[in-house]
């Protein structure tokens, strides 16, 4: 801008003899040029134009009979481009932003205000390459993406404040984004994020005991969120548990385990017998051998380990065949634990599986009976009864998934005028149901003679019931998890939901006999971690 002297200035005024001195621009920067006096008769000129941000200059005197000079208008205020865009329309500018809003388009937009694009990220990655900011309009729809925000998007300023009509600033309008199954925002190994005017709404998948996060920021350095909300959607249930079913009763003894018959010329009269264990590996003992000579036990059953009593000779020695043992009952799952929160995610409060029961023993096969008189028919010891097999176990019911607004994981946060609120955890799942044991079956029938009825085999033990599923979890309901450096907070609001309940634990048979059940979720407005 041109200056002028004040000595030159007033040469100039003193020459003219009708008029006063004409409008002269002021010094840049400084104040305007004042007119010397007009001749008698004459009107004071007209006070020099001010600078750009400058003092208008001073009218000049009157003349002899003439009014004053009119003092010159002051300068207009520079626009600066790091204002806060609510602070005048000329931040609003292409030269400034990358413009974005849900009518606009990521093929065929360019970022300015009349061709917008469609998706924050792609304003995000647009504004970082060129040094500018990012201004979301508000009141169009949502924007259904998570903000992706890393080290090459460093610097970035993203304001959500605009009229989508006309991009005119309003203090109210918050442009929302809408993720499912991811969080709305994740700034991972960034710095110097700004996130203004912003919506983040994070919700979970229908998955069960998936969780749903608002914004999670890790590894990052100036990070601020201003006049923003951060919401998680209720945490997804955990799953129950399946209920073991009862376990298959021993198979029923046929002729194939009667003993033999001992004919008057014919010796030895074998005694009954199983072809190969059950299913669940119970075999009933061996009946004896009825012959001419000697009176032969019968077989031990089998198994006759994880039965009570164990290692039981269950055999006849001399007649009948004693019962097997039972199988002993398996476990219920172990309690589960709250769930926990890493820097990977949120793993839910898993319940635990019960275990199976055992296998019930064979009975003892019955002895083989000595011929007490010759001629006389006589058959060998009866096999066995086959144990029943355990009942299934009853699964674990898996916990149920977080609901967490925030996360700050080794990162550095400013949080003004911001709001947090979570939906509530979800509920643990409920334990299987463990099954019952099968039934043990009765022995083969053996030899037979008035005074010689004892040889028959024993009954199968009953199969053990099965233990139940523990309960999972409830899912952990939390508005601020912290790790690492704690947040510089101003205005910070935060709502937490209810913690996801307990769920409960399986039983075998009876209610009172019962796996244990999950943890309550926890409902907190900030966790240090």
């Amino acid at each position: 801008m041109r200056t002028h002297s004040l000595v030159a200035l007033g040469l100039f005024l003193a020459a003219c003899s009708s008029d006063g001195g004409s409008n002269e621009t002021g010094g840049n920067a400084g104040s305007g040029g004042s007119n010397a006096a007009g001749a008698g008769g004459a009107s004071g000129g007209v006070g020099g134009e001010a600078g750009s941000s400058a003092t208008g200059g001073t009218g000049g005197s009157s003349g002899a009979g003439a009014d004053g000079g009119v003092g010159g208008a002051g300068g207009s205020v520079a626009c600066i481009p790091t204002d806060h865009p609510s602070a005048g329309s000329c931040t609003v500018s292409d030269a400034i932003a990358i413009f974005v809003s849900p009518a606009g388009s990521n093929t065929t937009g360019d970022g300015t205000r009349n061709k917008p694009f469609a998706t924050i990220n792609r304003g995000a990655d647009e504004a970082a390459s060129k040094g500018k900011r990012v201004y979301v309009c508000a009141d169009a729809g949502d924007y259904n993406e998570t903000l992706s925000v890393g080290p090459s998007n460093n610097g970035v300023e993203i304001y959500g404040g605009f009229r989508c009509s006309d991009w005119s600033w309003e203090a109210s309008y918050h442009a929302r984004l809408v993720a499912k199954g991811h969080p709305a925002a994740r700034i991972a190994g960034a710095s110097d994020i700004t996130l203004d005017h912003l919506e983040f709404r994070g919700t979970a998948n229908e998955v069960a005991g998936e969780s749903a996060f608002g914004v999670w920021i890790q590894d990052s350095k100036g990070v601020e969120i201003r006049d923003s909300l951060a919401s998680a959607g209720r945490g997804q249930d955990g799953s129950a548990g399946v209920a073991g079913v009862k376990g298959e009763d021993g198979q029923v003894a046929g002729k194939e385990q009667e003993g033999v018959d001992l004919a008057a010329s014919t010796n030895p009269g074998l005694g009954g017998s199983w072809a190969a264990p059950s299913a669940c590996g119970s075999k009933g003992g061996d009946g004896g051998t009825a012959n001419t000579t000697a009176t032969v036990p019968g077989g031990n059953g089998i198994p006759n380990t994880d039965v009570t009593p164990a290692m039981l000779d269950n055999g006849g020695t001399t007649g009948n065949g004693a019962a097997g043992s039972p199988g002993d009952a398996g476990n219920h799952g172990s309690a589960s634990t709250a769930g926990v929160l890493t820097d990977t995610g949120y793993t839910p409060g898993d319940g635990h599986d019960g275990s199976p029961g055992h296998t019930g023993q064979g009975g003892g096969g019955g002895a083989g009976r000595k011929r007490p008189y010759p001629g006389i028919a006589l058959k060998g010891g009866g096999a066995g009864g086959m144990g029943g097999c355990g009942g299934e176990a009853g699964t674990k019911g898996t916990g149920g998934g977080a609901s967490i607004a925030l996360v700050s994981w080794d990162s550095e946060l400013t949080l003004t005028r911001v709001q947090l609120e979570t939906l509530g955890g979800g509920n643990g799942g409920a334990g299987g149901n463990g099954g019952l044991g099968g039934l043990g079956q009765a022995g083969a029938n053996g030899n037979y003679y008035p005074t010689l009825e004892d040889a028959d085999g024993g009954k199968g033990g009953d199969g053990g019931k099965a233990g139940a599923g523990s309960g999972g979890s409830g899912g952990l309901s939390l508005g601020l998890a912290i790790h690492g450096s704690v947040p510089v907070q101003s205005d910070v609001s935060i709502t937490p939901g209810a913690g996801g309940t307990a769920g409960p634990g399986g039983y075998t048979g009876e209610a009172t006999d019962k796996a244990p059940d999950g943890q309550p979720g926890e409902s907190l407005e900030r966790l240090v971690l």
